[in-house]
C-alpha cells in the first residue's frame, strides 16, 4: 500500500514538473534562509569563543568608576606593579586606547591606537607576521615605534611592505612620528576582517600598537589609568583574584568607603555578545521562516487544484475498491513529498549560501546536523499539515459524482 502510494505520488509530481517546482519554491527559500542565517550566526558565536576563550576563561576587567573616582583614586603604574606581585595574578595590562589620524606621505587616514606594555601581547594573543615585535626597552620607554594590525596594511600602504615606514600620528592636537617595526595579528584581527570589502573602506581606521607611554601622552593621561585587564593564574580562582585586586587598590588609595573600583568578568561580556547574536539570529530566522507558511499555503492550493483535476481518477479508484483512507493517504503522501523534496533542496541551497556568506565575511560558518534534521522534519510537517484538508476533500468525494465529472 505504502509503496503503491509513493509510486502514484511521484508519477503525479513528475507529470507536472514546473508546477511542482514552483510549489516547492516557498519551502526552498524558507529552509535555505533559515539554514544560512543559523550557520552564519553560529559561526560568529564560535569565532568569539575561539578567539577569547583563553583570555576570557580566567580574566576580569577592573575599572575606576568615573562618576565616583577622583584623580587620586585612579589606578597608577605603582598599583600595577603591586598587582603583578600577587601570587594569583598571571598577567595584568592597562586599557589605553584612542582615536586620531595617521599621515603617511600626503595621505591621511583615521587611526585607532592601543598602548602596549609587557603583558599586552599575551593578553591580546599578538602574533608577529612580518618585521619584529617591540623590544623590552621600547615597551618600558617612550620610543617612537609602532606595530600595525595586519588588516590595516592595505589601507595604509597598499601592496607595499609597511615595515620601516615612517608615519605621523596625531590625537587631541598632539603629534608623534613613529616607525613601523612589524605587522601583527591579534584577537581583534578576525573581527576586523569580518567587515566586508566594499571597495570603499575610508571609514575603517588604521589600527596601530604603540608603547604605553606614547599612547598615554597622545591621550593626555600619563600618570594614571581608568581600566585594567587582569588574568588569573588559575581559571577556577579568577573571581577571588579580582577581589584581591580590588582590596589592594582600596588599600593603596585608602578609599574602601567610596566603592570606587568595580570588576566584571570577561566571560560575562562574551556571554552577552553570544546572547545578542543568538537573539538576532533567532529573530531573522523567524522572519525567514514565514516564507514556509507561504509555501505551505501554496502546497495546499496546488493540492486542491490537483484534487479537482483528478476527480474522475478518484472516482475510478473508489469504484475499484479504494477506501477513504487509501485516497487520503495518497494525497497526503504527495503533499509530504513536495515539501520534503523542497526541504532537501533548501538545505543544500542553505549550506552553500552559508558557506558563501562565511567566506565573504571572513570566517567559517557552522551548521549542526541537528539544525538540518529539524529543517527536514519541519518541512515534512508543513506538507503534512497543509495536505490534510485537500486529502480529506479528495477522500470524501462520492464515487458516483466523481465518475460523472468531465
Amino acid at each position: 500500500m505504502f509503496r503503491e502510494s509513493m509510486k502514484m505520488a511521484w508519477a503525479a509530481l513528475l507529470a507536472n514538473k514546473m508546477r511542482s517546482l514552483l510549489t516547492m519554491l516557498g519551502i526552498i527559500v524558507g529552509i535555505a534562509s533559515v539554514i544560512a542565517i543559523v550557520g552564519v550566526g553560529d559561526g560568529a558565536k564560535a569565532l568569539i569563543m575561539d578567539e577569547f576563550e583563553g583570555v576570557g576563561a580566567s580574566s576580569v576587567i577592573i575599572s575606576a568608576r568615573s562618576s565616583d573616582a577622583e584623580q587620586q583614586d585612579m589606578i597608577t603604574a605603582e598599583d600595577i606593579n603591586d598587582i603583578r606581585e600577587l601570587e594569583s595574578v598571571r598577567l595584568v595590562t592597562p586599557s589605553v586606547s584612542g582615536f586620531g589620524f595617521i599621515r603617511q606621505h600626503l595621505k591621511e587616514s583615521n587611526l585607532l591606537f592601543y598602548g602596549v606594555d609587557q603583558d599586552y601581547p599575551q593578553m591580546a594573543s599578538m602574533k608577529v607576521t612580518s618585521g619584529r615585535a617591540f623590544t623590552p626597552t621600547e615597551l618600558e620607554s617612550r620610543q617612537p615605534v609602532a606595530l600595525i594590525e595586519k588588516t590595516s596594511v592595505e589601507k595604509l600602504v597598499g601592496n607595499s611592505d609597511p615595515v620601516g615606514e615612517i608615519v605621523e600620528i596625531s590625537s587631541g592636537g598632539k603629534r608623534q612620528t613613529v616607525t613601523i617595526e612589524g605587522v601583527v595579528e591579534t584577537s581583534a584581527s578576525s573581527f576586523m576582517s569580518m567587515a566586508p570589502d566594499t571597495g570603499n573602506n575610508d571609514d575603517m581606521p588604521v589600527t596601530l600598537y604603540v608603547p604605553l607611554q606614547v599612547a598615554q601622552e597622545l591621550i593626555g593621561d600619563r600618570d594614571y589609568f581608568r581600566m585594567l585587564l587582569v588574568m588569573s593564574d588559575n581559571p577556577d580562582t579568577f573571581e577571588e583574584t579580582g577581589n584581591q585586586v580590588l582590596r589592594l587598590l582600596e588599600a593603596n588609595h585608602n578609599n574602601s568607603d567610596k566603592e570606587v573600583y568595580t570588576k566584571r568578568n570577561v566571560t560575562e561580556l562574551l556571554d552577552q555578545a553570544n546572547r545578542i547574536i543568538g537573539i538576532v539570529t533567532t529573530a531573522i530566522s523567524a522572519i525567514a521562516a514565514l516564507s514556509l507558511l507561504v509555501g505551505g499555503i501554496g502546497v495546499m492550493n496546488i493540492m486542491l487544484v490537483s484534487v479537482t483535476e483528478r476527480t474522475k481518477e478518484i472516482g475510478i479508484r473508489k469504484a475499484l475498491g479504494a477506501t477513504t483512507g487509501d485516497i487520503m493517504f495518497q494525497f497526503m503522501t504527495e503533499s509530504v513529498i513536495v515539501t520534503l523534496v523542497g526541504g532537501i533542496i533548501g538545505v543544500i541551497t542553505g549550506l552553500a549560501t552559508s558557506k558563501f556568506l562565511g567566506d565573504f565575511l571572513g570566517y567559517e560558518s557552522r551548521v549542526s546536523i541537528t539544525v538540518i534534521l529539524v529543517a527536514l522534519i519541519f518541512s515534512s510537517a508543513v506538507g503534512l499539515f497543509f495536505g490534510i484538508y485537500p486529502a480529506r476533500k479528495a477522500s470524501l468525494l462520492n464515487p458516483i459524482d466523481a465518475l460523472r465529472n468531465e
